[in-house]
């Protein structure tokens, strides 16, 4: 099996707060809080938030981060998270409530709901599908300009110095550098795409709560990645409550490695850490070895196990996928390490979720990952 094996580019470390000069800081809320901050990044006299307040903005009294704003738990069963042994799914109730489209009774409450008028014909279908299959494609939903503007800010961001892509060659003649993690923290261009209005009401539609952008990835080609499923590295308590869109910036062609998915596969049992033998510690200890060695092999032989056939995501400039916290997939073979294949995926999590990663053990902060940066008023 082909896969990337180079880890992602990125300006924060994965939880997002870490302690700097006995402070708690966050890359994300310090730029938010601090337009002249960004401002000076985007000018090249900085490298990022984190330096500017090494440097400047502790002993000017800048706080490095904003109270937190909680959502309501919504869950059945609370948990006392301060109690838990580690942030794993074995250590969660397995209870409800369970997203509305995830439960047995499905299509009898879409029928409802269509009945009272209370979602469309088409949205009903939207429903309908997304139950079945575990995704939607939605065509032309982003405007080309958008895009344009989106990835022409990335680039130059680049070209400043203030972002820093990886080298992830898979071979001699691949000119494209690696993925960014949440490129929207340095590129206010970016949030227009993953906030679009129509991406936004989708969501609320399947989950049928606010979701909250929680990560962003950037990238120029296919990342020939693994077939897995997002809730092994982002985790919701009750489960379920994740979703993603990848959003195409280019018309993707087949040979560059589309994104492979596996319809259907959401209604397979979800896996993770401890049912494939990773224990607590592991990847801290070891990176991604174990979830290679360990993960990816489990989730092959229960694709093959179920019979499930991928599909492929040839998607135009504009397009975009969304699929099911559990849809398994992931990025298909280039058979031409020339081709770009430029798209930005957005994950997001429901606001009032318990939120970790189960293969990290570790706390995630959903609204740190909302869309802070915004866009230029003027």
């Amino acid at each position: 099996m082909v896969r990337t094996s180079t880890p992602l580019a990125s300006a924060t470390t994965e939880d997002g707060v870490e302690t700097v000069l006995g402070r708690q800081f966050s890359e994300r809320e310090y730029l938010t809080m601090n337009p002249d901050v960004r401002a000076d990044i985007a000018a090249g006299k900085f490298e990022s938030g984190r330096h500017h307040f090494i440097h400047f903005g502790h002993a000017e009294g800048r706080l490095g981060r904003q109270p937190e704003e909680i959502s309501p738990f919504f869950g059945h069963l609370p948990v006392n998270e301060n109690t838990l042994p580690a942030f794993r799914a074995e250590h969660f109730p397995y209870a409800g409530p369970h997203p509305w489209l995830d439960r047995a009774d499905w299509a009898q409450a879409v029928d409802r709901k269509l009945a009272a008028g209370e979602i469309s014909p088409d949205d009903a279908a939207v429903c309908r599908s997304w139950a079945e299959h575990g995704y939607l494609i939605l065509k032309g939903v982003i405007p080309a300009a958008m895009l344009d503007e989106g990835w022409s800010a990335y680039e130059r961001a680049i070209a400043a110095g203030a972002i820093t892509l990886l080298a992830d060659k898979a071979g001699e003649t691949d000119p494209w550098p690696g993925r960014y993690l949440d490129p929207h923290l340095k590129i206010p261009e970016i949030c227009p795409v993953m906030r679009h209005p129509e991406l936004l009401r989708v969501l609320r539609l399947l989950m049928q709560r606010e979701p909250a952008p929680f990560q962003s990835i950037a990238s120029h080609k296919g990342t020939q990645q693994g077939a897995h499923s997002d809730s092994i590295h982002m985790t919701t308590y009750p489960l379920g409550y994740l979703t993603a869109a990848w959003i195409a910036f280019e018309d993707i062609h087949p040979d560059s490695g589309p994104l492979v998915y596996y319809p259907g596969s959401h209604r397979l049992p979800y896996v993770f850490s401890k049912d494939v033998g990773i224990e607590v510690g592991e990847f801290a200890a070891g990176g991604y070895a174990p979830y290679l060695e360990k993960y990816e092999p489990y989730i092959a032989k229960l694709l093959e196990e179920n019979h499930c056939r991928p599909a492929y995501f040839h998607a135009g400039k504009g397009d975009l996928l969304i699929w099911h916290a559990n849809l398994i997939h992931g990025g298909s073979q280039r058979r031409d390490l020339q081709r770009s294949r430029r798209a930005l995926v957005c994950h997001y999590f429901v606001k009032g979720a318990v939120t970790y990663h189960d293969l990290a053990s570790s706390r995630a902060r959903p609204h740190l990952g909302t869309c802070l940066l915004r866009p230029p008023t003027n």
